[in-house]
């Protein structure tokens, strides 16, 4: 079995967002239950709103980007997908199609598959250096499914 999703999927979707979650949700916390009028200069109800809307709109940024990533390992039959809690195991040939999206930071790779499972009919994930690459050039059937780089 092959690796073809970068390390960096689980500091992503588990480490980042679960600290980032907890400190300000505790900064959040404290705010809201130490009413001070003002915060320094600030007012202590727009403070308290601002605090409290910054840390929503995190957690629907992990929600929406880095949730979504999966870890992806393949072998000569089957695609295996892990979000570190529940494994599936789908065979090749069920893959419809294979884009690679660059973004500002990083490549990802969405599969989307011909019909829906655990995960749905699209996976999501960061390619490791060329390893990704490999595989797919070793796979014609694969390399035929593969569109192009773009940007969203």
């Amino acid at each position: 079995m092959q690796r073809v999703s970068s390390n960096l999927t689980l500091a992503l979707v588990l480490f980042v967002p679960i600290f980032w979650t907890t400190f300000f949700g505790a900064l959040t916390l404290a705010v809201w239950v130490y009413r001070f009028d003002y915060y320094g200069s600030l007012p202590g109800p727009a403070l308290r709103y601002g605090v409290l809307l910054f840390w929503l709109a995190g957690i629907a940024f992990f929600f929406l980007t880095f949730w979504r990533l999966k870890r992806v390992e393949v072998d000569e039959l089957y695609l295996y997908v892990t979000n570190y809690f529940k494994h599936v195991r789908y065979p090749l040939d069920q893959i419809a199609s294979i884009a690679v999206m660059d973004r500002l930071l990083f490549r990802t790779v969405h599969i989307n598959l011909k019909a829906g499972g655990s995960f749905g009919r699209h996976i999501v994930f960061l390619p490791t250096g060329r390893a990704f690459e490999e595989f797919v050039a070793t796979r014609p059937d694969l390399s035929a499914k593969l569109k192009g780089s773009s940007a969203d």
